[in-house]
């Protein structure tokens, strides 16, 4: 459906061969009409001047602060038990959440990279058969995995503080417990 005024003629500078994509789709519309008629669309779907006053009346209206469902438009709208529930939500994260992340100093091994650099030129590069430095200095996946275990037990531990934190959570029972 296209909002255009009735009877208007619309003409195209460069004999009906414009490209219209979303991103020009404004710059002819002798085209773009030509290319909704062509996708099947009715002549009669082409909005009144009475429904286009309309239409841009609704719109006009959902602008206005009463009817926006903009961010404040939201907050506005929430009850006191939504708006308590958020603060709560806020103030259990602030009192569990740890934004330096310093306990997370004890779990994670100083892993140090290695990444060897070509010899200069004229440098009699050394070539060892043995293990490479970088299967030398990088650490066995498998060695990390008790690392990875105890973090994740840990934020595990995390998510549970938090939840405790909450009054909803404290009343509901155990499942499967």
């Amino acid at each position: 459906r296209r909002s255009i005024i009735k009877g208007v003629r619309f003409t195209c500078p460069l004999a009906r061969r414009c490209p219209v994509t979303k991103a020009k789709r404004r710059q002819c519309q002798a085209c773009r009409l030509q290319k909704c008629l062509d996708a099947g669309m009715r002549r009669d779907m082409i909005m009144s001047e009475e429904a286009l006053r309309r239409r841009r009346e609704l719109r006009g209206q959902r602008g206005q602060p009463g009817g926006q469902q903009g961010q404040q438009g939201q907050r506005a709208g929430l009850t006191a038990e939504q708006q308590e529930l958020i603060a709560l939500l806020i103030a259990a994260h602030q009192r569990t959440f740890d934004s330096s992340f310093s306990q997370f100093t004890n779990y994670w091994p100083a892993v140090r990279l290695f990444v060897p650099s070509p010899p200069g030129p004229g440098v009699a590069a050394e070539v060892s058969l043995s293990l490479s430095p970088c299967e030398e200095v990088l650490p066995d996946v498998l060695s990390l995995l008790p690392q990875f275990a105890d973090l994740s037990t840990f934020m595990i531990q995390q998510v549970i503080k938090f939840a405790k934190e909450i009054p909803v959570f404290r009343c509901a029972g155990r499942a499967g417990g």
